[in-house]
């Protein structure tokens, strides 16, 4: 079984610790950082692009694959 220690500054205490441990043990199964909206415009226009972009690449990748395998079972 592993040891873990966990050493506060002076100005934290227990619970904070505690919901820090919680947080970063958590952060990537819950998927909070990616429902978050971006504040700046620019920022928000790039996702926008980078989602219409992604959506097309994996059409056009799953018509490629489809085709494949209907070539493949006539």
């Amino acid at each position: 079984m592993a040891t873990v220690r966990i050493i506060l500054d002076p100005h934290e205490s227990e619970a904070d610790a505690r919901e820090l441990l919680v947080k970063a043990l958590t952060h990537h199964e819950d998927g909070a950082q990616h429902k978050q909206t971006f504040l700046q415009p620019a920022a928000r226009d790039v996702y926008e692009k980078l989602m219409v972009e992604h959506e097309a690449m994996f059409s056009k990748m799953l018509k490629e694959i489809n085709q494949v395998i209907d070539e493949e079972v006539e």
